[in-house]
């Protein structure tokens, strides 16, 4: 009948067996799984009779329907603030952890509840940055893992010291300028390839992260450590002539080949229709950028492995401003040699 009562939220029920005394014949774990059952149906009245009556605030998690969660995670996965105060006011321990190795925080975090996470985190000592010693995860990379943006942005203020790859990925994820700046700074490296095998750069450009990837292409322009050549790959793909010019400027091999043979050249004829929409409006950007590279080395005639040439891209895409230039570099090309 405890149980019964604190679920549904009976709390004369609850007080009328505490004045009886019935208390004393309930067993421990009837009087535990009402507390949890009560804080999980956000009943806040049958809270303190229920600790009157000898129930366990900080419980620890068990093989159990109801008891798998202290009252504390029940309240976080449900989103009850009111209910995480009182719980905590009453001495509910907030790193107790399931048997899943989770918190109070990572069940509100899992559950997108951003105003509990907030709470926990004010509330605890909890280093966000901290491997769980389970699963090798931090709280910030769960959050990644449930694609809850609005937690991510919390537990971030709460981490300055969160992994510089962590943060790029976010950044990338959501489109996040300002936390992909964030992760630059913090030594990040945009050409690793830690995300589902590809580097930041082609993550950017394949989820048409336009802006994301001009920030890289920039950040790579400026940093002395980075490689130009394969910054300019994507710049010359994405028809912004204004990286170009810069990658150019800063040593960037305007004829080198990559892993497949495609050359800077390929790229700012290439097959640039499928991430982008706007055909007509990089038409004048990619004649710029043609004509920077071939003033730099690059050669019409120079084929990937597969022995294609820029011209033969060129007249696949159907651009007879492109091709005509491309064609008339050729037979110059063919006259001087």
């Amino acid at each position: 009948m405890l149980e019964w009562a604190a679920q549904e939220g009976y709390i004369n029920v609850i007080q009328e067996l505490q004045s009886r005394g019935r208390e004393k014949v309930f067993m421990c774990g009837t009087k535990d799984a009402a507390i949890c059952l009560a804080a999980a149906n956000g009943h806040l009245s049958c809270i303190e009779p229920l600790i009157a009556m000898g129930a366990e605030v900080s419980q620890y998690p068990y093989k159990n329907r109801v008891q798998c969660y202290s009252p504390l995670m029940w309240a976080a996965r449900n989103g009850n603030l009111a209910m995480m105060k009182l719980l905590i006011s009453k001495g509910a321990r907030i790193e107790t952890r399931s048997l899943q190795s989770w918190t109070a925080l990572e069940y509100a975090m899992m559950n997108h509840h951003g105003s509990c996470v907030r709470y926990l985190l004010g509330k605890s000592s909890r280093d966000v940055n901290v491997k769980d010693e389970h699963d090798g995860r931090t709280v910030v990379q769960r959050a990644v893992m449930s694609y809850d943006w609005k937690c991510i942005r919390i537990l971030v203020g709460y981490g300055e010291r969160s992994s510089p790859e962590v943060l790029l990925h976010i950044a990338l994820l959501y489109g996040d300028e300002d936390l992909l700046r964030r992760a630059l700074r913090l030594g990040a490296n945009p050409l690793e390839a830690k995300y589902a095998g590809n580097s930041a750069y082609h993550e950017a450009l394949v989820h048409k992260k336009s802006g994301i990837l001009r920030i890289l292409l920039k950040y790579c322009a400026e940093d002395p450590a980075t490689n130009k050549t394969i910054a300019l790959y994507y710049a010359a793909h994405i028809g912004d002539d204004e990286i170009v010019r810069l990658l150019l400027s800063k040593g960037a091999n305007a004829s080198a080949p990559d892993k497949a043979g495609f050359r800077p050249l390929h790229y700012a004829v290439g097959a640039w229709l499928r991430y982008f929409d706007d055909r007509n409006l990089l038409i004048e950007s990619r004649s710029r950028i043609i004509e920077m590279l071939l003033e730099k080395g690059a050669r019409v005639s120079d084929a990937n492995y597969h022995g294609d040439t820029a011209l033969g891209y060129a007249e696949c895409w159907s651009c007879p401003r492109i091709v005509c230039f491309l064609k008339q570099k050729e037979a110059e090309e063919s006259y001087v040699s």
